[in-house]
């Protein structure tokens, strides 16, 4: 009988766990969410995805304010190096059918027509929303941004096809030696981490070369990746259902001019807060359980399947069956806990202190944790239906306002030393108050 070795279904390529690392960083508490997401994506990773069809259909379901737009906004960030390099539709704007006009184009002769045939580009409407060119944009602008940035000089077919042989050779040649260091269990020896390093930088520089673009000018037959997100999808008419409906079953749409657009490389993705209402709810009812005796609150496993049963009722009810076959994935993000929150919370001050480094008021902020509690607390309060939301709301109102006020004032300057806390007032309500370190100067005419 042959030697059989059992496969490692848990097993992840360096680029989809850096993908994995990314994300996670980003996004705080849908780690289900961020998993469901890799698992697809290392499909498309392989080249098993259908290359007629888009590479990803997900909607994405749950509360508002719970990280469902930020994961396109997140995946932009990662492939394009800016949150916002994604071709975005608010549906709320669509409720009316005539509106979709925007999105393929006027019929030729009416007004705002586009004519992609007149001399040197210039268009004599506006261009459609879903042209090949607008969602092809930020693929094409990075790529010869990042061109440029690099000083590569551009080498024809002949050679790149010659590059592209000698990383597979050498890609093969480094797997077969981790294989064998793997089973030696050597993986935690320098020559094999070594080794996962090189395989990774191999990966990158080869995904580089087979996307490189041959000249400085867009060409639409290169198969720019592109990310696009319907958002609040219920909202929309039903005569964007339609176009997407030709969208998700062949790959592509055919515009008003007969020009047609291809999404075989575009991660599409649909938001909806239908059943948000229900959840809100439960969620509601949960916390009200276990104070009387008679009741007990639920696990959160049970909550997390009580969500998930409401979101596919409420998608059931909403859309057509031929709709939600053509999905890939329903993806139900799940309502923040505090700790998430303080997570989404240090992630947004680290941001803050970014921008502080590199402002002329560069200050160092020394920050209690009772206050960040303060912050949530008041985020969770005023605003419990909205998520983080509504929390870098509360950072502004009650951080960057005051220390925008003793910027402006020459209160602080830049390499000052800035505490925050939380005390009492006279009404022994909580207030956040501030404190400046005493500068050198200050200290050394006091000693005089």
């Amino acid at each position: 009988m042959e030697d059989l070795v059992r496969l490692d279904s848990s097993a992840q390529s360096a680029a989809v766990k850096k993908m994995g690392e990314y994300l996670r960083d980003q996004i705080k508490g849908q780690e289900r969410a961020i998993r469901y997401f890799l698992e697809r994506y290392e499909l498309n990773y392989a080249g098993f995805n259908d290359p007629e069809k888009p590479l990803l259909v997900a909607l994405l379901l749950g509360p508002s304010g719970v990280g469902k737009t930020l994961l396109a906004e997140t995946l932009a960030g990662y492939f394009f190096e800016s949150p916002h390099s994604l071709t975005k539709v608010s549906c709320a704007e669509y409720q009316e059918s005539h509106k979709i006009s925007s999105l393929i184009g006027s019929p030729p002769g009416y007004i705002g027509s586009w004519n992609p045939d007149d001399p040197d580009q210039r268009y004599k409407g506006t261009e459609p929303i879903l042209s090949q060119r607008n969602i092809d944009k930020y693929d094409f602008e990075y790529q010869k941004k990042k061109t440029d940035a690099d000083k590569t000089i551009k080498i024809n077919a002949k050679e790149r096809e010659k590059k592209i042989d000698e990383l597979i050779q050498e890609l093969i040649l480094l797997e077969d030696k981790l294989d064998k260091l793997s089973s030696k269990n050597k993986k935690g020896s320098k020559e094999f981490v070594q080794g996962v390093i090189r395989y990774s930088k191999l990966e990158k520089e080869l995904e580089n070369l087979e996307r490189a673009p041959s000249t400085g000018a867009y060409n639409p037959i290169n198969n720019y990746r592109s990310i696009i997100l319907f958002d609040e999808i219920e909202k929309a008419n039903e005569s964007l259902h339609r176009l997407l409906l030709e969208i998700l079953d062949k790959g592509r749409l055919t515009l008003s001019t007969g020009k047609v657009t291809k999404f075989n490389n575009s991660f599409i993705f649909m938001t909806s807060n239908v059943g948000s209402n229900e959840i809100a709810d439960l969620l509601q009812e949960n916390n009200k359980m276990g104070f009387r005796g008679k009741t007990s609150p639920l696990s959160g496993e049970r909550v997390d399947k009580e969500i998930y049963e409401i979101s596919l009722a409420k998608v059931k009810e909403k859309f057509a069956p031929e709709f939600i076959g053509r999905l890939n994935q329903i993806i139900v993000f799940r309502p923040l806990r505090e700790e998430t929150m303080k997570q989404i919370l240090e992630l947004q001050l680290r941001d803050f202190h970014t921008m502080l480094a590199k402002s002329p008021v560069a200050v160092l902020l020394k920050i209690d944790d009772t206050v960040m509690d303060f912050l949530i607390k008041k985020a969770l309060t005023k605003y419990s239906e909205q998520g983080a939301r509504r929390l870098k709301d509360m950072l502004t109102k009650y951080i960057r306002e005051p220390l925008a006020k003793f910027a402006n004032c020459f209160r602080i300057i830049s390499s000052d030393i800035v505490y925050i806390k939380l005390e009492k007032d006279e009404k022994n309500e909580d207030q956040i108050v501030f404190y400046r370190a005493k500068r050198p100067k200050e200290n050394k005419t006091k000693s005089n």
